[in-house]
């Protein structure tokens, strides 16, 4: 099970937790392998328990628990609040109240979120700058990487299908820091790794989390 069908699968049961007391579930009734994959996932565990919060689910901060990185679980949640929040608009009074206690847990994400649309050239995390017209659809994010001795830098992800050829950086100082834009679509979690030289492949060493490529190496992931 990937990321994407998990995080469908959660959706679900929020929906069905908000239509009727049946449709209410506890992790231990779900299927197995979404278990397993909350149980190793800190992206899709973030977001099982913030639908539980919002849900007014007992307990709700007794799922696993991840020592995430600086900064992390606060972009994590303000991404996955705007993913429910935006999915389940059209629920009613209940619903809106419920969303209000949970923008307690996430204040510091909208902090965090706000200074990234700002585009300081310092930056070097991947960051939103712009959004286009369709800003409910499209944003415009920002990839840097330093590699002062390359030649050439690609970035190689999920949304350009790997293509090694498709997405050369630029380099922009005498530093060798090298700058991309990209246009992709919000909502959805990407994994990608930047090429150097045509032979070497590299993790973005500003992306929030790395996951095992299934070749020995790092894939980064970039959530929108």
């Amino acid at each position: 099970m990937n990321c994407s069908e998990c995080k469908a699968y959660i959706d679900t049961w929020y929906a069905q937790h908000n239509t009727s007391e049946e449709g209410k579930m506890t992790r231990e009734v779900f299927e197995r392998e979404v278990a397993d994959h909350i149980a190793s996932c800190p992206s899709c565990a973030l977001h099982y328990e913030l639908a539980r919060k919002l849900a007014g689910e007992p307990g709700a901060t007794d799922t696993v628990s991840f020592d995430y990185p600086q900064g992390m679980e606060q972009r994590l949640s303000h991404s996955i609040l705007d993913s429910i929040t935006h999915t389940h608009a059209a629920k009613p009074s209940r619903f809106n109240t419920q969303r209000h206690i949970i923008r307690r847990y996430v204040l510091v994400a909208a902090a965090v979120c706000a200074v990234a649309l700002v585009p300081f050239a310092v930056n070097t995390r991947p960051h939103i700058v712009s959004q286009s017209e369709n800003e409910v659809t499209v944003a415009e994010v920002i990839l840097q990487i330093e590699a002062p001795e390359a030649e050439t830098v690609v970035v190689v992800g999920d949304w350009n299908n790997w293509d090694p050829q498709a997405q050369h950086l630029a380099k922009i100082n005498e530093q060798g820091m090298w700058h991309i834009k990209l246009q992709l679509e919000r909502g959805k979690e990407y994994r990608y790794q930047f090429l150097i030289n045509g032979t070497q492949w590299k993790a973005d060493p500003n992306a929030y989390m790395q996951v095992d490529d299934g070749f020995g190496g790092q894939n980064s992931i970039l959530e929108i």
